[in-house]
C-alpha cells in the first residue's frame, strides 16, 4: 500500500510512518536515525500502538506484515 493511502487511511503522521521500518530497533538507535529523543520515539510508538490496538512493538509489527502496510524486507535489523 502506498505511503500516502497507508498515511490517510491509518490517520498516520509523517513521522508515525518514518518509525515503521525501525521498529526493530532499540529507542534510542531510532531516535539517533531520525533525530529525536528516545523519550519521544517511545511516546510516538504508544500512539502507534494504540492506533493499531496492539500491546506491544512485536505485535505492531506482525499486524503491519498482515496489513501489507510494512514487508518484512523493509525492517532495519540491528546486527551484532
Amino acid at each position: 500500500m502506498p505511503a500516502v493511502m497507508t498515511k490517510r487511511k491509518y490517520n498516520m503522521t509523517d513521522r508515525e510512518l518514518e518509525l515503521l521500518p525501525l521498529l526493530c530497533l532499540p529507542y534510542k538507535i531510532i531516535g539517533q536515525h531520525i533525530g529525536m529523543d528516545s523519550g519521544t520515539v517511545s511516546v510516538s510508538i504508544t500512539r502507534l500502538l494504540a492506533k493499531f490496538k496492539v500491546e506491544n512493538r512485536m505485535a505492531l509489527i506482525v499486524k503491519l506484515l498482515k496489513l501489507d502496510i510494512l514487508n518484512i524486507d523493509q525492517l532495519t535489523i540491528r546486527e551484532f
